[in-house]
Formats: C-alpha cells, sequence, structure tokens
C-alpha cells in the first residue's frame, strides 16, 4: 500500500502544571513556529481554562478533566503561527493536573 500524502510532523508539546495558572493570561510556552492543521488541548486540572491567541479575548473555554480536538486539515484550512495564552475562569482552591497544547503540521 502506497501513501500519497504528505508526512505528519509534531511540534513539541506546550504544557503548564496547574500550580503555576493564573486568573491572568500567561504564555503557554514558547510561540508556535509553523503553520499548523490539528490543535489539541488537554485540561487534566480541576478548574476550567480559557484558551486566547491574543492574549486578551477568551476565544475557547476548554473545562476541568477534558480535552478538544480541532482538525483543520480536513476543510483544507490551517492556523498559526501564534502564541497561545491560557487562564483558569476561576481558580480552584487546590489546583492539581496540568494543562497542554499539541499541534501537528505537515
Amino acid at each position: 500500500m502506497s501513501n500519497t500524502g504528505a508526512r505528519v510532523k509534531f511540534e513539541a508539546v506546550r504544557e503548564m502544571a496547574a500550580a503555576s495558572i493564573t486568573t491572568s493570561y500567561q504564555l503557554l510556552g514558547t510561540a508556535l513556529t509553523r503553520n499548523y492543521y490539528t490543535l489539541l488541548l488537554t485540561n487534566t486540572t480541576n478548574g476550567d481554562i480559557y484558551v486566547s491567541f491574543d492574549n486578551s479575548t477568551d476565544q475557547m473555554l476548554v473545562p476541568a478533566s477534558t480535552g478538544r480536538v480541532f482538525d483543520y486539515k480536513t476543510n483544507d484550512m490551517y492556523l498559526g503561527p501564534e502564541s497561545i495564552y491560557i487562564k483558569w475562569d476561576s481558580a480552584p482552591g487546590a489546583p492539581t493536573g496540568l494543562f497542554a497544547v499539541e499541534v501537528q503540521y505537515v
């Protein structure tokens, strides 16, 4: 069986421990350096997290103990390169877990 598509590549995972997240936006790792087609958001914390791409607007909400996957390649679209910022919706009393972002590009 031959493959006629392009090889998928991964940027390094960006993650932040719950104890480091605040109610003000913070840069999640380093800025993404490539256009990307798949975005995976994983929230293993015990609090809801807002995601922003402009450091001020609540653009995505990832509830506690959930994840979200966005596949833009299916519709021939892409995002990036850009920075991703996160903050608590409301900080839990004893934060646990982490928040991570993974991206795939071609």
